[in-house]
């Protein structure tokens, strides 16, 4: 019999002292991993019979106010009002995947159906109004299209919007959520980081030119120590990202403080950030513990064990056995043995 193919299909990626930028990874991750033609990229004699997506939400507004905050919470009406929501340019970016993998998997390679079909289909998602809606529009791009049967896919009801499927999406409570959320409560993650504090690569990453950058802001602000600091800096580098894409023609009036040159300190420090909170460090052994091991498989794992489940419980549907008989899926295991497309909107 073939062999079958299971594929991760991610959607998404100071300059650290020692390590390329976490922009930089993520740029040569997306080249590394672009797949433009599904039949090239597999091999003879397999088939593929599974795909895990994993994406992050689109286009939002700043989670909470930073320090010297302007735009405040009123700025923000879009996708409800309020912080943390997806904006109409979140919804057309996932709405534009959602066509692409429409086309990548049921047109050019007929491995999905071409209509919903629920049991082909599990999407999850973390508990945020953003991952939502972003799950939402990407759904929206894939299946509400003509093919979509009135009676059959949507109600025939008066203005209904037209071939809109309504398509399921799980979530889980945010505190309980280490899937899609790294950062969900966890006492042996803030243990990590206590170590992690100890290192000389947070030390490095705390001189001078971390600290020179962060009492600029705090003078040209008004704040004390405590409100801005090497832990929260990344509020600012987020918000002044986001302000700037929609009120490009208030922020210099707003931050005159920002600079070009200080938008570069803060982004580079962020990134720094960013290397530390995910375990990307030289010294990486504390109390006989190798952070570069376990901060990922905090971080990480859980996801990473979640995918793996998902394509070992469609294998187990799918191998035969010499005498063509499935002895790896029990009648229990409907869901895996129709199972083709998982997602993880986060």
């Amino acid at each position: 019999s073939r062999l079958v193919l299971l594929v991760v299909f991610l959607v998404g990626g100071a300059l650290a002292i020692r390590f390329p930028s976490d922009r930089e990874r993520r740029e040569a991750w997306a080249e590394r991993t672009i797949v433009k033609n599904l039949e090239d990229a597999t091999p003879d004699g397999l088939d593929l019979v599974h795909v895990n997506v994993i994406w992050r939400h689109g286009d939002r507004s700043p989670t909470s106010p930073m320090a010297g905050e302007k735009a405040t919470e009123e700025f923000w009406t879009f996708g409800g009002g309020g912080w943390g929501e997806l904006s109409p340019i979140g919804m057309a970016q996932h709405y534009k995947l959602g066509k692409k993998l429409y086309d990548r998997y049921t047109v050019d390679s007929k491995f999905l159906s071409d209509t919903y079909k629920a049991r082909e289909m599990y999407v999850h998602c973390t508990d945020r109004n953003r991952t939502v809606v972003s799950a939402m529009s990407n759904l929206a791009g894939m299946y509400s299209r003509p093919k979509a049967k009135v009676g059959r896919d949507y109600p025939d009801v008066p203005d209904w919007p037209t071939f809109f499927i309504p398509i399921p999406i799980h979530t889980e409570w945010s505190g309980m959520d280490h899937i899609g959320d790294p950062a969900t409560k966890c006492p042996r993650q803030d243990d990590l980081w206590k170590l992690v504090q100890k290192t000389q690569d947070y030390k490095d990453v705390n001189g001078d030119y971390t600290q020179q950058t962060l009492q600029y802001l705090r003078d040209a602000i008004g704040v004390d120590d405590s409100a801005i600091t090497f832990e929260n800096l990344y509020k600012i580098w987020d918000n002044m990202l986001i302000e700037n894409i929609w009120y490009p023609d208030n922020v210099t009036e707003w931050y005159p403080y920002y600079t070009p040159d200080i938008n570069v300190q803060v982004t580079t420090i962020n990134d720094w950030g960013i290397d530390l909170v995910n375990g990307i460090m030289v010294d990486k052994m504390v109390n006989g513990l190798d952070l570069t091991l376990e901060i990922p498989t905090i971080r990480g794992g859980p996801l990473l064990n979640d995918v793996m489940a998902k394509a070992r419980g469609v294998l187990q549907c799918r191998l035969r056995d010499s005498y063509g008989k499935v002895n790896g899926c029990k009648d229990s295991d409907h869901f895996y043995r129709h199972l083709k497309y998982h997602v993880i909107s986060a």
